[in-house]
């Protein structure tokens, strides 16, 4: 489906009336320099103005322009088909620090580091590998979904892990490098998190990770179809997880020091 399509279904009916699912959050400009704030209440957009481009996702969900603010449009002939319309969960995409304000599960922000961390996730955030160095931010794996929230608010959830372990290069034996295993890199870690943790609040986390065990992930890998071509390499995975965990159970409170504290010397 190219972008024309998209717009085309977007334009079906009378007047530019929305034939498909609209995400019924935005964020909306409130004024010049006056910032963003989040429309939770009575968004209701009901004319499809200008297209914006398509989004590199397996529907082909579209960033629309109406008459109520900017909005992500998933149209009912969409490559995944109409079901997807229906398994949608509602919500959106972190729009950074401003958004922590209204997140229920605020607490679990201290579990997504030193996960993405274990699993070496690149594509949420990674220092250093991103253009010229900087770090690779990617705060569209972060959604803010309704589901479970109470009113007027959001639970954080941790979405798209297609990048881990390798970053996109081939799954296979060189998982098991002390290069891999012992990194020092600290990712997940957005520079708008770090107002609300401490270096208190990793423990319980890191606690969980000195306890794994294979068993953990087995089912996950088990099921793993073998198109994917990477049976001969579950073994490779299952060590890999096993021995990082164990690494950073005891390596990563000094790593966090040193990402929250450049320069400085942990005399603890």
């Amino acid at each position: 489906m190219n972008n024309c399509t998209v717009v085309n279904q977007c334009r079906a009916g009378n007047a530019g009336r929305f034939e498909a699912v609209v995400t019924g959050y935005a964020w909306e400009n409130v004024g010049l320099g006056r910032g963003w704030r989040l429309a939770v209440d009575g968004w209701q957009p009901t004319t499809f103005l200008r297209y914006v481009r398509t989004v590199d996702s397996s529907s082909r969900t579209a960033l629309v322009h109406t008459d109520a603010g900017t909005a992500y449009l998933k149209a009912i002939n969409n490559p995944q088909g109409p079901h997807v319309l229906a398994c949608g969960e509602k919500g959106l995409t972190m729009g950074g620090q401003r958004a922590l304000s209204i997140v229920d599960n605020i607490a679990d922000l201290p579990k997504l580091v030193p996960f993405d961390t274990w699993v070496r996730n690149c594509d949420r955030y990674a220092p250093g590998l991103g253009k010229g160095g900087q770090a690779r931010m990617n705060a569209d794996n972060l959604f803010l979904s309704t589901e479970g929230a109470s009113e007027g608010k959001f639970v954080l959830k941790a979405i798209d892990h297609g990048q881990i372990l390798t970053c996109g290069r081939p799954v296979d034996r060189n998982l098991l490098k002390i290069d891999c295993i012992k990194e020092e890199r600290v990712y997940g870690l957005f520079p708008f998190f770090r107002g609300f943790l401490s270096e208190g609040d990793f423990a319980a986390p890191l606690d969980v990770l000195a306890k794994v065990q294979p068993s953990f992930w087995e089912d996950l890998l088990a099921r793993i179809p073998e198109e994917r071509n990477v049976s001969s390499h579950k073994e490779s995975i299952s060590q890999f997880l096993l021995d990082r965990a164990r690494f950073l159970a005891d390596r990563f409170p000094e790593m966090l020091f040193r990402e929250l504290n450049p320069g400085m010397l942990n005399f603890h």
